[in-house]
């Protein structure tokens, strides 16, 4: 077995997967879909307070697109997945488009899709995007959906632990005889994974082709004439965010003529020197010669770069090598991320590979030529129509495009929210202009508030941007690694502003920089040190030592980085910063000391701090990661700059929050983002509420606000970029303090959270006392008493809530002296 280590500049990256796995390399799925089943059950509760989010683009940008479907009969009909933003359909060839998975949908991740040729009321959809990226092994799926009325609604229908759905093959006579292709988790192994039939529309699922607990199957093709023939592409592959086996000796195709009964190991003609080290293979077979069939190969099993695509006229029994020389380098050094071939349906000399460019070939193989056409890069998806060879839909990183001549030109669909935002920002005009970082399309602006006039602003995956707030010209940007830059003339040129910051040192993906809310020439910059800039930029001096748990055991340089930083509007010599290791620390002297206060801290990815403007003692911490045990807090606070924390984080959902925002005009307010949504609190920590249902349940990386209008603005990680008016949201007396949590309870929490029969409440109280617990419904009606006694330290009781009818509840734990502590709990 080989495993190595990856490198620090390769693309893309895992970082959503570190964020997420650290330090166990697990997710815990089950905490993951009781998050979601909890959240859908407050939308359906939440009573609508007459305002809503609102698109602020971009329509024009894209995302990573994974699979396109086309009617077979109807050619203005498409569908498209997305990587982390649903399903979207078009009855009009593009010109507009639904969402259309949005409330039916658990998982927001799409690998495949496939139309029943038989009866184009059937569709189904398999969750979870099975390139195998870090970040789709965060963003799993959780197995196949069927729609019978065109995608208008969707259900369930099996194989929830798939993960990742590599494609999807329909009968054509049949619409319930299903083959699915999944690959398992991408960073465990498991013994459900493999190849799939169900002959009664999901009712029953068989597995048919499994190898062993760390082997996908990442392609399926199967003769239109005779359903029995199946051809298989299995994948040898386990990873870790740090580590990567991508390939083996089990990577192969293997064919059956009897339904899956038998299977034979196809190997005449394909490569053998790279048998050892094979990767990931696509896999296409022509509706029209179905004896004929592309393969494309890998080799390596870190880079699985290109290694031939081969064809066979005789159904698999012999194969020989088309053209190389064309297509060397179509994958680049990661083609783990690639692998699909394509054929015309109507001629099986012409066919295309899809690669970091799509490439074609109009003669059986014998040569091959690009066909991109200004297409953006990243290519993974690709549908011809049956009744039309020249009309093709294609699917990459930059969104969906459209050609009507065979690929010699294209059009892009500019009117799609799939953006994948890692960061955003607002100029502070009155009138703002729009920032955001983003997957593969660089940092964009947006300047008219036009949501489809997005332009790209500077390369690479965008990440941290700032505007600075006394001069909109002044604009900082970054892509990967850290690679930060400044423009004087509001991002028409940049120029790269690193001096100072050592090349050896380790960088985030996403290495966060900061401005200084008390002076906007003084910028922090973190790699596993802290850096300042009191030159805008211009240079930097370090002012700590490594701040993280040191270099990280696999010798990677892109761990062991600082993750977020918070400098004290109420006092500039006070700076917290976090780092993907679990610390956090604090210096009060501008960084002459620095003090670890994280020991009582959960060990996870840090991804927030947030420092009360008037308070520079008052910080909030929160985290990404799922629980593995009974409870994980995923927000905190100090009140004394780090000595103790009290966890907040009440009856927010179960998942990684990625941002912590305060709202400066009013004291306890504070905004999260998580991978559910955008939450609040008016009373710090004590409740929280989703900020209205409508705002697509995607992950959202990012939050900031524009003062002079009072909106919030939201990155989403799939559906581009919102804003929603908080004036009037929630309490508006600015001048109101809202009490805190009595200090004498240290904990008051509940798991499980949600509940479905009973949950055990933990309340923590520095002396003892006697008292009661209370529920509430939402409307106010006591539903709930039971006297308790607290004795000093740790108690835990028990609630039985199976009568109690689905919902919200407020539990109160009243003790002698008064409430003590609230603390919601969602029944379902």
């Amino acid at each position: 077995e080989q495993s190595t280590k990856a490198s620090k500049n390769e693309t893309p990256d895992e970082w959503f997967l570190h964020q997420r796995t650290y330090p166990n390399q697990t997710i815990n799925t089950k905490v993951y879909t009781e998050a979601i089943q909890a959240v859908k059950e407050m939308k359906t509760l939440e009573k609508r307070g007459g305002k809503d989010w609102k698109l602020v683009g971009p329509t024009n940008i894209g995302g990573r697109v994974t699979s396109i479907a086309l009617h077979p009969n109807e050619q203005n009909i498409i569908f498209v997945g997305t990587a982390t933003g649903g399903i979207f359909k078009s009855h009009d060839r593009g010109a507009s488009w639904k969402a259309v998975f949005d409330r039916d949908g658990n998982r927001m991740s799409i690998g495949a899709l496939a139309i029943a040729p038989s009866n184009t009321r059937v569709v189904y959809a398999g969750t979870g995007e099975a390139n195998a990226s870090g970040g789709s092994g965060a963003f799993f799926g959780d197995g196949i959906y069927r729609s019978e009325d065109g995608g208008r609604s969707w259900k369930n229908i099996g194989l929830q632990t798939s993960f990742h759905i590599g494609r999807i093959v329909v009968n054509p006579q049949d619409e319930d005889h299903v083959i699915v292709a999944t690959t398992g988790p991408v960073y465990d192994t498991s013994e459900e994974r493999g190849l799939y039939v169900t002959r009664d529309g999901g009712e029953n699922w068989q597995q048919i082709l499994f190898l062993d607990e760390r082997t996908s199957c990442i392609d399926v093709a199967v003769n239109p004439w005779n359903p029995d023939i199946i051809y298989a592409a299995m994948w040898e592959r386990l990873r870790a965010p740090w580590q990567r086996t991508y390939g083996g000796e089990r990577s192969a195709i293997y064919r059956t003529r009897d339904g899956g009964e038998t299977w034979q190991r196809l190997e005449t003609g394909l490569p053998q020197a790279s048998r050892e080290e094979r990767g990931r293979i696509g896999l296409a077979l022509s509706q029209s010669d179905p004896n004929t069939l592309y393969a494309s190969f890998t080799k390596d099993v870190i880079t699985n770069e290109f290694d031939g695509v081969y064809k066979t006229t005789d159904g698999g029994d012999s194969w020989e090598e088309t053209s190389r020389w064309e297509l060397i380098g179509a994958y680049s050094t990661f083609g783990w991320y690639f692998g699909n071939v394509r054929i015309d349906p109507n001629d099986p000399d012409v066919a295309y590979v899809l690669g970091i460019n799509l490439f074609k070939t109009v003669n059986g193989g014998r040569s091959w030529q690009t066909t991109t056409a200004g297409m953006h890069v990243d290519q993974h998806a690709l549908a011809i129509h049956p009744q039309n060879s020249d009309y093709l839909v294609a699917g990459n990183d930059g969104g969906v495009y459209i050609s009507d001549n065979g690929g010699l030109s294209w059009k892009h669909c500019d009117n799609l929210p799939i953006t994948q935002f890692y960061e955003c920002e607002v100029s502070q005009e009155e009138i703002p202009d729009y920032y955001g970082g983003t997957q593969d399309n660089g940092t964009i602006k947006m300047g008219d508030s036009n949501i489809g006039n997005w332009t790209q602003i500077l390369g690479g995956d965008g990440f941290h941007t700032i505007v600075d707030p006394n001069n909109p010209e002044i604009v900082y940007a970054e892509y990967q690694w850290g690679n930060f830059f400044r423009s004087l003339n509001g991002g028409q040129s940049f120029q790269q502003k690193t001096d100072g910051i050592a090349s050896d040192d380790r960088n985030n993906w996403n290495t966060p920089v900061v401005l200084d809310p008390t002076n906007s020439s003084v910028l922090y910059y973190g790699t596993q040190r802290l850096y300042r800039s009191s030159s805008r930029a211009s240079s930097w001096t370090a002012i700590s030592d490594d701040l993280t748990k040191g270099e990280h055991e696999s010798g990677s340089q892109k761990y062991g980085t600082i993750t977020t930083i918070a400098a004290a509007k109420s006092d500039p010599n006070v700076i917290y910063v976090g780092t993907d290791d679990g610390n956090v620390q604090v210096t009060y002297d501008l960084g002459e000391n620095w003090q670890l206060v994280s020991d009582s801290l959960p060990n996870r990815y840090v991804t927030s701090l947030a420092v009360d403007p008037t308070d520079a003692f008052t910080a909030y911490v929160a985290f990404s990661g799922y629980r593995n045990s009974d409870y994980q807090p995923h927000i905190l606070v100090t009140r004394d700059g780090g000595t103790s924390w009290y966890d907040i984080s009440g009856n927010l959902p179960e998942v990684p929050i990625n941002d912590v925002l305060l709202d400066p005009e009013y004291q306890g307010h504070i905004y999260v983002a998580n991978d559910l949504g955008v939450w609040f609190t008016e009373n710090r920590g004590e409740d929280w509420q989703m900020l209205d249902s409508e705002l697509p349940m995607t992950i959202v990386t990012d939050l900031t606000i524009h003062h002079a209008s009072r909106n919030l603005i939201a990155a989403t990680y799939g559906r581009s970029m919102y804003k929603y008016p908080l004036e009037g949201q929630g309490n508006t007396d600015k001048d109101t303090d809202v009490p805190t949590i009595d200090p004498s309870v240290v904990i008051f929490n509940s798991y499980p959270n949600p509940v479905v029969t009973a949950t055990t409440i933990e309340i923590e109280v520095e002396q003892g006392s006697s008292g009661r617990l209370v529920g509430y419904d939402l409307s106010g009606k006591q539903v709930h008493e039971q006297r308790i006694s607290l004795v000093e330290g740790l108690n835990l009781v028990d609630v039985d809530m199976s009568q109690f009818q689905s919902g919200v509840y407020w539990f109160l734990v009243e003790s002698e002296n008064g409430m003590a502590a609230k603390q919601t709990i969602v029944k379902y």
